[in-house]
C-alpha cells in the first residue's frame, strides 16, 4: 500500500506536494531520482519518524 498519495510517474526531481500521511500533513520535495525529503510538523515528528521507519521495514520485508 501506498504511504502518500503520490503518483512518481508525474514527480520528477524538484516537485514538491502537500499531502497527508497517516493523520498528519507533510510536505515531500523529490530532490533527486532516489531521494526525497519529508518534511512535518515538529509536534508530529515522533509520530510522522514511526510511519517511515515501518513503511520502510515492510519495503525491507518484501525484498528480502
Amino acid at each position: 500500500s501506498k504511504l502518500v498519495n503520490i503518483d512518481l510517474a508525474n514527480f520528477g526531481p524538484g516537485g514538491a506536494t502537500r499531502t497527508g500521511l497517516e493523520h498528519m500533513s507533510c510536505f515531500v520535495i523529490r530532490r533527486g531520482d532516489v531521494h526525497a525529503a519529508v518534511l512535518g510538523a515538529r509536534s508530529s515528528a515522533g509520530s510522522l519518524w514511526h510511519a517511515l521507519e515501518t513503511a520502510a521495514k515492510r519495503l525491507e520485508e518484501k525484498v528480502a
